[in-house]
């Protein structure tokens, strides 16, 4: 296809909560599922986040097991808002680091090429409420277009909810930890518009059930896969 295999990889709570009311995350799976999530992440050549989880986490998105690969980051940055102190752009001279943008502003570019990042320009599309975004299936072809063959994407809940509307998800892996954290406020695995119907739901098949120490990983790949659509 020369496209990438995106495996859509987040935790979450019995009761389908990724943060706590106030935002916190960590952490929410077991020790013996997060050394998978590495493992994952030393098998796929690139790893995708949104702009929002830098700025909330400021995380590494690098693989922390003895001699593993580094993946490729990806930043999905539709203004540049990423903050130059982050560590994925401080580190972008040690790991491979893309920011993939709508931004044409060569100078507010500059800022991340100086730091050793690559910036793709992608296009611009608008989600259901009329919000600008990026092309995530323009941005899945210039991805293949740098033999980038495969990413973990591990972004919230905006980017999981734009990824499945674009439909470049090719495979889900859902941890689910036996915690419970409640409130109506607490953020849950996919955001944006979301469907009105429940015949509109993407629809998924269930391809594995296994328990990872104290945690249950179900792996799920979208039926218009499956039946080779």
């Amino acid at each position: 296809t020369k496209l990438p295999f995106v495996i859509l990889k987040y935790a979450m709570t019995l009761d389908g909560k990724i943060a706590s009311a106030s935002g916190k995350s960590q952490w929410i799976t077991g020790e013996a599922a997060r050394e998978q999530v590495h493992r994952m992440r030393h098998e796929m050549t690139g790893i995708m986040v949104g702009a929002g989880t830098v700025i909330a986490d400021d995380p590494m998105l690098n693989c922390r097991l003895p001699e593993g690969h580094l993946p490729v980051r990806i930043i999905c940055d539709t203004s540049l808002r990423t903050p130059a102190d982050s560590l994925v752009v401080t580190t972008a001279k040690e790991i491979p680091t893309i920011l993939a943008t709508c931004c044409t502003d060569k100078e507010k570019q500059k800022v991340f090429t100086d730091k050793g990042c690559k910036i793709l320009e992608v296009s611009e599309t608008y989600d259901k409420n009329g919000k600008k975004q990026l092309d995530l299936q323009d941005l899945c072809k210039q991805l293949g277009e740098q033999k980038i063959d495969s990413v973990l994407l591990e972004g919230g809940a905006a980017l999981n909810g734009s990824a499945l509307q674009a439909g470049i998800v090719s495979c889900v892996q859902t941890y689910i930890a036996p915690k419970i954290f409640g409130g109506q406020e607490a953020k849950s695995p996919v955001g944006g518009s979301g469907v009105k119907l429940a015949c509109e739901a993407y629809e998924f098949e269930i391809k594995e059930i296994r328990r990872i120490g104290e945690d249950i990983l179900i792996r799920s790949v979208p039926k218009k896969i499956q039946e080779g659509v």
